[in-house]
């Protein structure tokens, strides 16, 4: 057998040389023996191999001072390979060994690592190890425990309350400087946010992301299983009308249900005069009976601020909604209101501005719209003291005047 430029180094430091094949190797059949059947590997013994493969490489980033970037790479690609996903992981692999060699990278070593990865068997690490223990040998959270035999369903909001307070240690224990916490707060937010918008396996491609540039890969493991866990138990979001298929709504009840829909994109872009304006023109198009203009408004307005697979079903369910609204093909919503509630005009002048006012009784509740005018010039708008489209003082402008006194 050949001497490697490692076995070199090492003998030349006057050390005893021992060379072991890796597992696969060990377990691996002849060239005459049939190759049709694989030796699956559980993740960490996977891991253990290209770490013996990878020793030439990490001694070369070393000595070119590249070590710690390339450790980085190293346990970014073990991280991936604990969470199942091989693909990233021999991707990652690949950046680490263009950072030992300069990007000159031996395709026959990548070849190899690509071989290990293709031999990894998540399912095997239960099998493989005493109860109580990971598949890193060390001691299962008793709150791991806990959430895998006591399986209740929760919904989504409290499912990340949970995943939350299961990474909470990260804050005290490895981040002290206030940047980095707040950095790490707004990652966690948006994976948070990708739950509340059932968005779950973008969640944990996203949580997996993230909690890999804080912690060790053997934590990271740990921690996406805990995360896994707690999403298992969430039971899918249904609305009155979604639970009760026969039943009637009226128009304030599918408000209501599309608002319950719309509720995570609205709490976590919260502010958005753009999201506010369409949110808004949806609720008016709902009250006119114009239901085919509100799912193309609800296409348009979240478009943005969604991913696609959201949006494609948010319109469904709410299309599925509106079919439900009591005589709404025949009479709008507010041509019913306007017959049982007057409409209020006001107009005040006063420091160099004209205030008009319409208060309207809408989905039972007063609110109130507002046209400002500037002497210079400028005209602004507003619902209950929140910025608004001019199309909205129009309509209810129109409502005001066409009503019967």
């Amino acid at each position: 057998m050949p001497i490697s430029r490692t076995q070199t180094l090492l003998l030349s430091a006057g050390l005893a040389l021992l060379v072991f094949p890796t597992v696969s190797e060990a377990q691996a059949p002849s060239s005459k023996a049939s190759n049709s059947s694989i030796k699956w590997l559980t993740p960490i013994e996977v891991i253990r191999n290209i770490d013996q493969l990878l020793a030439e490489s990490r001694l070369e980033a070393l000595e070119a001072g590249r070590g710690d970037a390339f450790a980085a790479k190293i346990n970014m690609a073990k991280s991936f390979v604990h969470a199942g996903d091989y693909e990233e992981a021999k991707k990652i692999y690949a950046e680490a060994l263009a950072i030992a060699w300069k990007r000159q990278v031996s395709n026959d070593i990548m070849m190899r690592v690509e071989n290990e990865l293709d031999r990894s068997n998540k399912s095997l690490m239960m099998a493989s190890r005493p109860a109580g223990l990971d598949e890193n040998y060390q001691p299962i959270s008793d709150e791991s425990v806990h959430i895998s035999q006591k399986a209740v369903s929760i919904d989504k909001y409290e499912a990340g309350k949970k995943i939350d307070q299961a990474l909470s240690f990260i804050y005290a224990s490895i981040l002290e400087q206030k940047d980095q916490q707040l950095t790490l707060q707004g990652k966690l937010n948006f994976c948070r946010h990708l739950i509340e918008l059932e968005e779950y396996e973008t969640a944990k491609k996203e949580y997996h992301k993230t909690i890999i540039n804080y912690l060790d890969p053997r934590w990271t493991s740990q921690l996406l299983e805990e995360i896994d866990a707690i999403i298992s138990t969430i039971h899918p979001s249904q609305t009155y009308s979604e639970q009760h298929p026969e039943a009637t709504l009226t128009a304030e009840r599918a408000l209501l249900e599309i608002q319950e829909i719309t509720k995570p994109i609205e709490k976590y872009y919260a502010g958005n005069a753009l999201l506010s304006n369409g949110v808004r023109s949806m609720h008016s198009l709902i009250r006119k009976g114009e239901h085919e203009m509100v799912l193309a408004e609800m296409q348009k307005t979240f478009i943005d601020f969604a991913p696609a697979s959201w949006v494609e079903n948010s319109v469904f369910r709410t299309k599925k909604i509106l079919e439900r609204v009591e005589g709404y093909r025949n009479q709008s919503y507010e041509d019913k209101m306007i017959g049982t509630a007057p409409i209020l005009y006001s107009k005040t002048i006063a420091e160099g501005r004209e205030t008009e006012t319409i208060r309207i009784i809408e989905d039972n509740a007063l609110v109130t719209y507002k046209r400002v005018t500037h002497s210079w010039g400028g005209v602004y708008n507003f619902i209950n003291d929140e910025s608004a489209k001019d199309t909205e003082w129009i309509r209810v402008w129109k409502l005001y005047q066409d009503q019967e006194f």
